[in-house]
């Protein structure tokens, strides 16, 4: 009668390449809305995962929300934030993010401080532009804040090609000695 179609348990879901994954996933037939709780995922047809607690967006998963949003893109990328907004299939707006392309979990699972991390109050991540924008920026080494921007920005992780900050990486041999 609402036009509403709901399943619980294990919910794998498949449209357009892209494949859903929650604990309970209700379909409005009406409007095409898609609400997906409960331990989301949802992986896209290049490969990278987004996951959730809970995710709303239209059967195209094109504009949307999620909560207790993280994604892990290519090259080692992971985005990690509060709430993740899908303004359209290009563009995506994070509040309370942390960027990495660090390992953030030690070989055994257990969690580990990032090398170093881009902690915002708000980013947008501009596929079309191949740019990563941020509001109110504290950079990380180590967990330890080194530095505050009002403004930041850097290349797509997606980007073929693109200038900006490199890794850092820190080396000890006996011809250079130490070197960062």
């Amino acid at each position: 009668e609402n036009h509403l179609w709901t399943a619980h348990g294990a919910v794998e879901a498949r449209y357009h390449g892209r494949t859903l994954r929650a604990n309970e996933v209700i379909y409005n037939s009406v409007n095409g809305v898609v609400t997906a709780r409960g331990d989301v995922q949802l992986i896209n047809q290049d490969g990278t995962i987004e996951y959730a607690q809970a995710m709303t967006a239209d059967k195209d998963f094109k504009p949307g929300l999620a909560l207790a949003f993280s994604t892990r893109q290519k090259l080692n990328a992971k985005l990690i934030a509060d709430e993740a907004v899908r303004l359209n299939q290009d563009a995506m707006e994070l509040n309370k993010a942390v960027f990495t392309v660090c390992d953030i979990c030690a070989a055994d699972g257990t969690p580990q401080t990032p090398t170093w991390s881009i902690q915002a109050a708000q980013v947008i991540q501009d596929h079309k532009r191949q740019i990563v924008y941020y509001k109110h920026v504290v950079i990380r080494v180590k967990g330890i804040p080194v530095m505050a921007l009002p403004v930041f920005w850097h290349a797509d992780p997606a980007a073929v090609r693109a200038s900006g900050l490199l890794a850092p990486k820190i080396a000890l041999d006996s011809r250079r000695g130490f070197s960062y």
